[in-house]
C-alpha cells in the first residue's frame, strides 16, 4: 500500500516538472559546428614545367600536340618497320573514350584530328602539322590507350625530321629515372601551348580507380606540371647522349591541384589507389599507364594488330544497362539473358564499340570493387 503511493506520488511529481519545463524560457539555438576535414578548401596550384630548349627538340621531334577529340600529347610509335604507317600512342580518353561505354573497345574507326610535330617554344612557326586518319585502337578498360594513325608514312614523317621511338619490352623498375616531355594546355593562351620538359621518377605500380574506370599496373610518378594536355605524353627512359631510347609509360592522370575535400576522392581528377581492397587518394601525385610490350601490336608490314602477342584488352562486355558496370563474358543481365541468346550480339566489334574477343585480364565483378559510389564521365585531362 504504501509502495503504491510513493510510485504515484513520484509520477505526479514528474509530470509537473516536466510541464513547468513547457513554460519557461526557450532555449537559445546552438549555432551547427562544421567538420574542417568537409570544408572545401583552394587547392594547390600546378604550375607548367619548363618549355623544351629549342637544342633538344630534334631529340624528342616525335613528341606531339594531338587534337583528335581532346586537347593531349601523342607519341610517335617506332614498330621497327620504317616503311610502315605512322601511328601515335596516346590515351583512350584523349580520342573519344570519354563518350563510349566505360567497358568499351573500339578499333579500326575512321578519325578525324591532327598532331603538331615540333611545337617548342621559339619553333612555333616551323611546327609540323599532319592529319589524323584512323583510330586504330582506344579503350579505358584496365588501361587507358589510345593509338591513332596518321596520314604520312614513318618514312615520310622520318624525312620531315621527325624521330619515332620504340616502346619499351618489359616493364622497366621501380625508381627508374624517367623524363616528361608533352603540350599542356591548362589556363594558358594558345601560344604557350608548346612542349615542356619535367624530370621524374617512377614509384610502384598501382590498381587505380577514377570514376566509372578502373586500371591496373599504373605507375605512380612525381612529374611535375602534369595539367589538362599532358594526357598521353610520354615517360621517356634516356641514353647517354641524353636522347629517349624508349617509351617507358605514359602520363593519363593525376591528384595535383586537386584534394579530396573538392570533388571527392575516386572521382573525376581525383584518382585512387587500390590496396586490399580500399581505395585512397593520394594527394600530389600523377599516374602513367603501363605500354610495356605495345610494340608487339605491329605485323611485320608494321601495320597496327592485335594479334596473339599483343597485351591490349578486348572488352566482352555487351551489355551494361541492368547488367551492372562490369557485366560481361557470359554472365547474364537483369533479365537473365546472356550474350549468346536471340536478339543479343554474338561477338566481334559492335557499333557501340564493345567487342566479344579475349580477354586479358579476369572480368571484375562489384565484389571487386572498392567501397565507392562516385562514378561520372572523365575529364579530357
Amino acid at each position: 500500500m504504501n509502495h503504491r503511493t510513493s510510485g504515484l506520488t513520484a509520477l505526479v511529481l514528474g509530470l509537473a516538472i516536466a510541464l513547468s519545463g513547457c513554460t519557461g524560457p526557450t532555449p537559445t539555438p546552438t549555432a551547427p559546428t562544421t567538420s574542417l576535414a568537409a570544408t572545401p578548401v583552394t587547392p594547390p596550384t600546378v604550375k607548367p614545367a619548363d618549355p623544351l630548349q629549342v637544342k633538344d627538340l630534334a631529340a624528342f621531334s616525335g613528341v606531339a600536340k594531338l587534337e583528335a577529340g581532346s586537347n593531349c600529347t601523342g607519341t610517335l610509335i617506332d614498330t621497327g618497320v620504317p616503311s610502315g604507317p605512322a601511328y601515335l600512342l596516346t590515351n583512350g580518353h584523349c580520342v573519344g573514350d570519354i563518350a563510349r561505354s566505360a567497358q568499351a573497345t573500339t578499333t579500326n574507326l575512321d578519325w578525324f584530328g591532327t598532331a603538331t610535330f615540333l611545337a617548342a617554344d621559339g619553333n612555333q612557326s616551323d611546327a609540323l602539322t599532319v592529319d589524323v586518319t584512323q583510330l586504330a585502337y582506344s579503350t579505358m578498360r584496365d588501361t587507358d590507350t589510345g593509338i591513332v594513325r596518321l596520314k604520312p608514312s614513318l618514312a615520310e614523317l622520318k624525312a620531315l625530321g621527325i624521330r619515332a621511338v620504340p616502346i619499351v619490352a618489359a616493364q622497366p623498375a621501380a625508381g627508374t629515372k624517367v623524363v616528361n616531355v608533352g603540350v599542356p594546355v591548362q589556363d594558358m593562351m594558345p601560344d604557350q601551348w608548346i612542349l615542356r620538359r619535367g624530370e621524374c621518377t617512377l614509384g610502384a605500380q598501382h590498381t587505380v580507380i577514377e570514376a566509372a574506370w578502373l586500371w591496373f599496373g599504373v605507375w605512380s610518378n612525381d612529374c611535375p606540371g602534369i595539367i589538362q594536355g599532358s594526357s598521353g605524353s610520354p615517360l621517356f627512359t634516356l641514353g647517354a647522349d641524353g636522347s629517349p631510347t624508349a617509351i617507358a609509360a605514359m602520363i593519363n592522370t593525376t591528384t595535383g591541384g586537386a584534394t579530396a575535400a573538392n570533388g571527392g576522392a575516386c572521382s573525376i581528377n581525383h584518382p585512387c589507389e587500390v590496396n586490399h581492397g580500399t581505395a585512397s587518394m593520394v594527394e600530389n601525385t600523377s599516374y602513367a599507364q603501363s605500354v610495356a610490350r605495345l610494340g608487339r601490336c605491329f605485323d611485320a608490314s608494321g601495320a597496327f594488330d592485335l594479334g596473339d602477342s599483343c597485351p591490349l584488352p578486348t572488352a566482352t562486355v555487351w551489355a551494361e544497362l541492368g547488367g551492372g558496370a562490369f557485366r560481361g563474358g557470359s554472365l547474364p543481365n537483369s533479365s537473365a539473358q546472356t550474350r549468346g541468346e536471340p536478339g543479343r550480339g554474338s561477338g566481334g566489334q559492335g557499333a557501340d564499340g564493345v567487342g566479344a574477343a579475349r580477354r586479358r585480364h579476369r572480368v571484375p565483378t562489384r565484389g571487386d570493387l572498392p567501397g565507392r559510389t562516385q562514378q561520372g564521365p572523365a575529364e579530357g585531362r
